[in-house]
């Protein structure tokens, strides 16, 4: 196995025991591996698979408590590094059509095009365009919220 990265001082002991552990066990998964046991580790495999799932759930729980209990969008934590809140955001049921007008009438109030209404709908109709780069849009002063269904999902933490 590569190069495990070392545990923070920090870290709980059930997080520097179980990275103990991931270690001991792979030393265990090479000795099998060495001796052709592909049976155990077949079974050890399904058994990583199913830990893995575990520390999944757990991980979303943590980042969950870390989200709402954050005291701003980004902090600096000594030994871990800048953390940064984001909430998930979906967007559907876009108003295409409405929002293809808007655009293309901001673009020639900005002198950026002529008349290409009648080649925008037709463009639309066949390309069955299913989201919009939100970015861009904001760039143009338009709020994507009013061309869409927004739902806001589980915030998420970043870690740089």
């Amino acid at each position: 196995m590569t190069d495990l990265v070392p545990v923070a001082p920090e870290a709980p002991d059930a997080l520097t025991a179980l990275r103990r552990g991931v270690v001991e066990l792979d030393v265990q998964r090479a000795e099998l591996a060495e001796q052709g046991e592909w049976g155990r580790l077949a079974a050890g495999l399904a058994a990583l698979r199913t830990l893995r799932r575990d520390l999944s759930e757990l991980e979303r729980a943590v980042e969950q408590d870390v989200a709402r209990l954050i005291p701003s969008k980004a902090e600096f934590v000594d030994g871990v590094g800048t953390l940064t809140v984001a909430t998930d955001v979906r967007r559907s049921q876009w108003k295409t059509d409405d929002l293809a007008v808007m655009v293309v009438a901001r673009a020639m109030e900005a002198g950026e095009c002529g008349h290409p209404m009648d080649v925008v709908k037709l463009i639309l109709a066949g390309a069955q365009v299913s989201g919009w780069r939100v970015t861009w849009m904001r760039e143009r002063g338009l709020d994507p919220d009013e061309f869409c269904e927004t739902e806001f999902g589980r915030k998420t933490v970043r870690i740089q």
